[in-house]
């Protein structure tokens, strides 16, 4: 029996597509700071979450279905301050240049959910960093973009960034979530269903963003549903997996092709 290397079955199940590394960035003290900090105010809100619902008062409350009472011990869990966490961070942006300004913004797209910080933080990005090619980093993030400063905004940014940015990368993030964001729409709360036309746009957005994405993570993960799709439907053949077992023996999972096969997936993220 042969253990299978998790990480050599989650790569080759990710599509041989060769990731490209991210680039390096610049070691800024004060976000390190803002980070730490940042961190430990929210290990603090987690601890003391977890210390109201260990309460007798909280199981009290729970048991007689209180609402009102178990509002009232939430209530002195206090969230950390986004928005003071981010002026810090814009401020600190502000002064920075280039790679080191968008390194810290993009710590603040990714952890500093706040409307006007997210406003505030897409005018420093379209005033110095609109042809940045690490772009992506905050790009990554499009479902709070749209969330936080709007969707016209949010398009508006996007359709810059396809046409103004001479980097693969970024525009490809670009497409994909003008695409995304016109088929994720649904009638109601203020919405209207995407015609026929936004459908074919967006397919055509999509399709040029799978091209420009080849050898990135969103290049797997626009591949990723057709590859279901085509390879891994019920009664399928699973892919293929070859390497070597934890013993260096080289193995293949077609070996055990007619016996039952369990692949067990986990990593560190």
């Amino acid at each position: 029996m042969h253990p299978i290397p998790i990480a050599l079955a989650a790569a080759t199940l990710a599509l041989a597509l060769p990731a490209q590394q991210p680039a390096a960035r610049p070691a800024i003290p004060e976000l390190a700071e803002l980070r730490a900090d940042w961190q430990a105010a929210n290990q603090k809100y987690r601890a003391d979450l977890t210390a109201i619902r260990k309460s007798d008062a909280y199981a009290e409350a729970r048991e007689k279905k209180d609402r009102a009472a178990l509002s009232k011990l939430m209530s002195k869990v206090q969230r950390p301050d986004a928005g003071k966490f981010g002026s810090k961070a814009l401020a600190l942006a502000a002064k920075l240049e280039d790679d080191a300004a968008l390194t810290v913004l993009t710590f603040t797209a990714n952890n500093l959910y706040d409307e006007e910080v997210f406003t505030q933080m897409i005018a420093q990005v379209e005033k110095r960093h609109l042809k940045n090619p690490a772009l992506a980093g905050i790009l990554e993030n499009g479902r709070a973009l749209n969330h936080f400063i709007g969707a016209d905004q949010t398009r508006a940014l996007l359709q810059r960034i396809a046409a103004e940015n001479p980097h693969a990368e970024p525009r490809a993030w670009a497409c994909y979530w003008q695409a995304r964001l016109i088929k994720m729409r649904r009638p109601g709360k203020g919405q209207e269903a995407a015609s026929t036309e936004e459908l074919a746009l967006a397919d055509e957005l999509m399709a040029k963003a799978e091209k420009l994405a080849v050898g990135t993570i969103l290049g797997d993960r626009i591949a990723g549903p057709k590859f279901e799709k085509e390879r891994l439907q019920i009664g399928m053949v699973a892919p293929d997996i070859a390497g070597v077992d934890t013993d260096g023996v080289p193995f293949k999972l077609s070996d055990y092709r007619g016996k039952v096969v369990v692949l067990d997936f986990w990593g560190f993220w």
